[in-house]
Order: structure tokens, then sequence, then C-alpha cells
């Protein structure tokens, strides 16, 4: 739908809406106010020596982006980003939590050591303040704390990472470990985000198709508006 989209508005700009412009320019007449903007915007996005610049500054900006991406301050704030999206930061940490707990259910059923498994969890991810998370829990592990605990205490140490893990999980976790069944219950946990996740995303894809609609309607509706205006004049321009 948007390829079509893409060339249904390509089409328009690029040929249509020039044949339109050289049968007002031979005749004299002046373009609606509308027709004109659109008429600029094509002849702007038809310059090469301007879409070559244009080019060039987005390329220049992404490889600056992205190495400013690879340094801890970009880094953060682009996690923090993620987190911090609504809707989308929510489905985000369902992913995160979702794998960490399958993770951590495989290895402790298994008999791997809590620490080992905390280690591997926290190279699954990604993002900074999940890694933080961890690392702060393991260090509180070799304290001497329990798993549950050690999240809690660690959660408590920033509030960027307060809404990571949910109090809910915190009390499944310490739960299991009173009735050493710790895997069984983050494979428990893993379940029910990973349902939640796909619970969010067929949400999300519903309000998404929709608004790309409208959207695309509206720069399709645009465009043909401007090149009827002129139309509803064609009679007498042609006349004269």
């Amino acid at each position: 739908m948007a390829l079509m989209a893409v060339a249904a508005t390509g089409t328009l700009m690029f040929f249509v809406l020039p044949r339109f412009m050289k049968i007002y320019e031979s005749r004299g007449a002046a373009l609606p106010k509308l027709t004109q903007i659109m008429v600029s915007m094509s002849k702007t996005l038809g310059d090469f020596q301007v879409m070559t610049f244009v080019m060039t500054f987005l390329i220049l900006a992404g490889t600056a982006l992205y190495y400013w991406a690879g340094t801890v301050t970009g880094r953060r704030l682009i996690d923090f980003i993620k987190i911090r999206t609504p809707v989308l930061g929510t489905m985000f940490v369902d992913t995160v939590v979702t794998r960490s707990m399958r993770i951590m259910s495989t290895m402790v059923n298994t008999g791997v050591n809590l620490l080992e498994a905390i280690d591997v969890m926290q190279g699954s991810c990604e993002n900074y303040y999940f890694q933080q998370l961890w690392c702060g829990a393991d260090k509180k592990i070799r304290d001497g704390y329990q798993l549950s605990e050690a999240i809690q205490i660690s959660l408590g140490d920033e509030g960027h990472k307060a809404q990571l893990i949910a109090p809910g999980i915190i009390q499944m976790l310490r739960a299991g470990e009173k009735s050493g069944k710790l895997g069984d219950v983050c494979d428990k946990i893993s379940v029910f985000y990973e349902k939640k996740l796909e619970a969010s995303i067929k949400s999300v894809m519903a309000l998404i198709e929709p608004l790309m609609i409208t959207i695309l309607g509206v720069i399709i509706g645009t465009i043909a508006i401007a090149l009827l205006l002129p139309v509803f004049r064609i009679s007498s321009v042609i006349a004269h």
C-alpha cells in the first residue's frame, strides 16, 4: 500500500502536474496558490543539485549520528527514549523482560549458577539501563541478597530503571525463591509477558493501519486538489 501511494504521488508530482503548468504558462494564466506550492515542491524535488546536497547532508548526518550513538552519552539517551516512548516503550520493555526471564528459566532449570544466568541475561539485552539493572543485581547477589531483593534494590538506585521490572514480577520471583521453583516461576513470567507483547503488537498494528491510510489520503488528496483547482478554470483559460 505504501509503495502504491509513493508511486501515485510521484506520478502526480512529476508527470501530471508539470503538464498542467505548461498549459497555464502558454495561456499566460496564473496558477492557484496551492498549485503553485505543489509546482515549487515538484521543481525542488526534481532539481539534481538540490537533491544531491540534501542526500549528502543526510548521509553525513546519519554517519555522525551512528558514531554518536556508539558513545556512552548517545547510547544512554537513545536507550532512555526507547523505554520512555509511549506504547512502543512498554513493548520494548516487555520484549527484554520476556527474553531475560526465559533465559533465567532455562539456565536455572538446567542447574546453571544464578550469577552465570544473570551474566548471560546482561549480555543478551542491548539496552543500557537493563544492563545496569542486571549488573547491580549481580553485585547484590554476591553480597548475599536473594534475586528478588537484588533486583528491587537495583531498581531503586536510579529513577530511570524504576519502570523496567514491575512489582508483580518481583513478588513472583520472591515466591519462587521461597518454594524452590524459581525456574518454573521465571518460565511463567516469560509466557505471560510474551502473550502481553503479542496483544500489544496487535493493538498497535490496528492503530497504525488507519493512521497510515489517513496520512496517505491527506497527502494524495492535497495533490489531487492542487491538480483539480486548475481544471475548474481550464475551459476559460483555453477559451482565451
